[in-house]
C-alpha cells in the first residue's frame, strides 16, 4: 500500500511517519479514492504532483534512520589535555627542587680538588643528583646524605652546602679540607650527623650548630 503525506494538513509529523513516508514514496503515484478522474491537476496539492528528488529522498532517510552523532570523545580529549597539563605542572614544580640540590653539589665539586676523580659522576644535566656516587636520596629524590669520607679531596667547605636543606648526614672525614667550619651549617635543620674528623680545619666550632635540635653527632677531632 502506498503512503502519501499531505504537507498542508500534517505539518507536525513525527519522525516515524516521515521515515515511513520517505521509504514508501515512488515516482509513480496512486491517488486516493477521494480524488476523482475529473479533478484537475491545478486543484491538487503541489506536494502530490511533484515526485521528490532522489537526493532529497535519500537525505531524509539517512537523517531519520541513521543514529545521531555523539560527542563522547570531546570530554575524553578534554580530560586527556587536563591530565597532560597537570603532569607537566607537577613535573615543573618538582624539577626546580631537585635541580637546586644538583646545582649546589656541582658547585661543591668545582670548589674541591679531586685527584682521585671521585666526583666525576656529578653531571649537572641530569634531572636530579640521585644517581651520583657518594650521594643518597630519599623516596622523593631529595638528597639526605653526602659521604665523601676518605676521598682525598681538598679545599674549603663552601656555602653551597646549606642549599641541601634536606641533608641529614654530612660525612667529610679523612680529607684535606681547610679553612673554618662555615657557620651557615647551622641552617641545616635536618642535620643529624656532622663528621669532619681528620682534616685541616681551623677556628672554633660555630655556635649556630648548637641550635640544631636534630644534631646528634659531631666529629671534629684531628684538625688544626
Amino acid at each position: 500500500m502506498l503512503w502519501i503525506v499531505d504537507l498542508r494538513r500534517r505539518r507536525r509529523t513525527d519522525h516515524t511517519t516521515l521515515a515511513v513516508a520517505s521509504h514508501s514514496i515512488t515516482t509513480k503515484y496512486q491517488l486516493p479514492s477521494s480524488f476523482s478522474s475529473s479533478t484537475s491537476s491545478a486543484s491538487l496539492p503541489f506536494a502530490l504532483l511533484q515526485p521528490p528528488a532522489k537526493e532529497t529522498q535519500s537525505s531524509i532517510s539517512s537523517e531519520l534512520l541513521s543514529p545521531r552523532p555523539t560527542f563522547a570523545m570531546a570530554p575524553r580529549v578534554s580530560f586527556l589535555l587536563v591530565g597532560v597539563v597537570l603532569l607537566l605542572g607537577l613535573s615543573a614544580g618538582a624539577a626546580p627542587a631537585s635541580n637546586k640540590e644538583g646545582d649546589a653539589l656541582y658547585e661543591l665539586r668545582l670548589r674541591l680538588s679531586d685527584p682521585n676523580g671521585v666526583l666525576q659522576s656529578r653531571d649537572p644535566t641530569l634531572v636530579n643528583p640521585c644517581t651520583w656516587f657518594h650521594v643518597t636520596c630519599d623516596h622523593a629524590s631529595r638528597v639526605f646524605r653526602l659521604d665523601l669520607g676518605n676521598s682525598n679531596v681538598s679545599g674549603s667547605i663552601g656555602p653551597e652546602v646549606i642549599r641541601l636543606v634536606n641533608l641529614q648526614y654530612l660525612e667529610l672525614y679523612r680529607n684535606n679540607l681547610y679553612g673554618e667550619i662555615p657557620k651557615e651549617l647551622g641552617k641545616l635543620k635536618n642535620l643529624i650527623n656532622l663528621d669532619l674528623y681528620a682534616n685541616k680545619l681551623t677556628g672554633r666550632i660555630p655556635k649556630s650548630l648548637s641550635k640544631l635540635s636534630s644534631l646528634r653527632f659531631i666529629y671534629v677531632l684531628c684538625n688544626y
